[in-house]
């Protein structure tokens, strides 16, 4: 084990603590975060590389003030696992004896289920598991942003706690709080509110969500359940919850408080019909933080004060994208099943490779459209030229290039290590278009040694360290600002 890099505290011996002649292999690592439900990460499939960290390009993002920007990196050797320290101001380390070894930047340790690895302090570690849990996790998921996601849905479905969802616009909010719901064990009814829909003016706002009493106004001729008290015992979904109006967001602040009057309009407070207040869980979307958004504060902190999940782009789950077209393709309407057409193996590449900036609506809606036209004219098997046909009406039509995979508008991610290839000789990226995940990948691949990485990407060192501080990747014994 001479390979690792671990400045040892008095008494360790670096080499004992991590020897790894253990024939067990580890699929999967279970992250221990500090005031949240543990999450678990198969890795088993997965490709070479998983970043770890609070950033933006992190395949595995961690919320805590002890964890760097890019922190460290689960890399795959062979048949093995292991963790790469990547020069974080806290640093990661192993506890043995008592005492702790700690990683230098660059060094490394294998993933073993009896030596958990801590990330900037105690309350942040991941222990190596040798086989799965039962778990909700849908079993086409293989991306590490995918699994995340799913599981965090898992953790706390649950909870009584309200639930905020951000994420982009298609990217699956609404499915993933019907999926909260049906996993909640609650009694009630889905009732599912889209925000930007709701009238402002206010009598027509308290009919819509606590409904009203016969007579209460011109046209009342019946009595009618809110919104609100329709989904009692059960959740009330509040998409697009940036866009309540200001009159709206006092009714709600009610619901979620359990204040105020909730009486449907037109009823008196002594009338006998008076209905008990409802009970339910809330779980809120946005497609934007709520920063940038006219709700009220008190609002924003009732909205965020229970469990925060974010929902990740398509393009964080592109190795998820053959399964979600398996799926999407088994459930499209086709009048005969026997004779349901398949897509090429390089029709599912196409797929994978576009661009969508609608999301997973809008790799649904292309889908099953391919699959209906396929059908109709009595095709069997969907090509790639079918794939790229659609693909280029898309574009047309929308007059967007952000469908054609060679362009990079505004709706394309930068790529995460987890999908995309290790760096291999062939494909050493140029200091023009070399991206934080090419840089961190040769760095990893380096020992996070500056000057060998350098030399091995064909740049200067003032080159590599300019992008390494414009990528925010911290430099070995540099803290972070």
């Amino acid at each position: 084990m001479s390979g690792h890099d671990v400045t040892q505290s008095t008494g360790i011996d670096p080499v004992a603590v991590l020897r790894t002649d253990r024939s067990e292999a580890v699929v999967a690592v279970c992250v221990h975060r500090r005031d949240m439900a543990p999450l678990v990460v198969a890795l088993a499939g997965r490709r070479p590389t998983v970043l770890i960290g609070r950033s933006e390009q992190a395949d595995l993002r961690l919320h805590d003030e002890h964890i760097s920007r890019l922190h460290g990196l689960l890399r795959k050797d062979g048949t093995r696992w292991t963790y790469v320290e990547l020069g974080s101001a806290n640093g990661s380390y192993i506890i043995v004896g008592g005492q702790r070894a700690l990683l230098k930047s660059g060094g490394s340790v294998t993933l073993t289920p009896d030596v958990p690895i801590f990330l900037g302090n105690d309350g942040n570690r991941l222990d190596a598991m040798t086989s799965l849990p039962d778990s909700d996790v849908n079993a086409d998921t293989c991306s590490a942003a995918g699994l995340q996601f799913e599981t965090e849905l898992a953790a706390v479905a649950k909870s009584k706690l309200p639930v905020f969802l951000l994420g982009p616009s298609g990217s699956g909010k609404t499915w993933a709080a019907q999926v909260l719901h049906e996993r909640s064990g609650r009694k009630g009814r889905f009732i599912a509110i889209n925000c930007a829909r709701l009238p402002t003016d206010i009598g027509q706002l308290t009919s819509e969500l606590l409904g009203h009493v016969k007579n209460a106004f011109t046209g009342a001729n019946d009595d009618r359940v809110g919104q609100v008290f329709a989904a009692d015992r059960g959740t009330l979904f509040l998409d697009e919850v940036e866009s309540l109006s200001a009159e709206a967001q006092g009714f709600l602040l009610d619901v979620i408080e359990g204040t105020g009057s909730l009486l449907p309009l037109g009823m008196a407070s002594t009338s006998a019909k008076v209905p008990p207040r409802p009970v339910v869980r809330v779980i809120s979307a946005s497609k934007a933080t709520l920063k940038r958004s006219k709700l009220r504060n008190d609002l924003c902190q009732r909205l965020v004060a229970g469990e925060v999940i974010e929902v990740p782009s398509l393009h964080q789950r592109r190795d998820d994208i053959p399964g979600l077209v398996e799926r999407v393709r088994q459930a499209a309407d086709v009048d005969d099943e026997d004779q349901r057409p398949v897509f090429s193996k390089e029709a599912v590449a196409a797929l994978q490779k576009a661009q969508w900036p609608g999301e997973i609506r809008a790799l649904r809606a292309a889908v099953t459209t391919l699959v209906d036209r396929a059908a109709r004219s009595g095709k069997r098997i969907i090509d790639a030229a079918a794939v790229r046909e659609r693909l280029e009406q898309l574009r047309v039509s929308s007059g967007d290039n952000d469908f054609d995979d060679e362009q990079t508008g505004a709706f394309r991610a930068r790529p995460t290590l987890v999908n995309q290839p290790a760096i291999g000789k062939a494909g050493k990226p140029s200091s023009r278009h070399a991206n934080v995940d090419d840089v961190v990948a040769a760095l990893a691949g380096n020992s996070n040694n500056i000057d060998r990485t350098a030399q091995w990407l064909g740049w200067s060192r003032n080159t590599l360290t300019k992008k390494m501080d414009d990528f925010g990747i911290a430099r070995p014994g540099r803290l972070e600002k």
